[in-house]
């Protein structure tokens, strides 16, 4: 997996955690 995507897919699960 490319750091980018990493990247994308933490700041995607912190949104997430804070939705709900």
């Amino acid at each position: 997996m490319s750091q980018r995507k990493i990247k994308k897919i933490r700041a995607e699960e912190k949104i997430a955690q804070k939705a709900s």
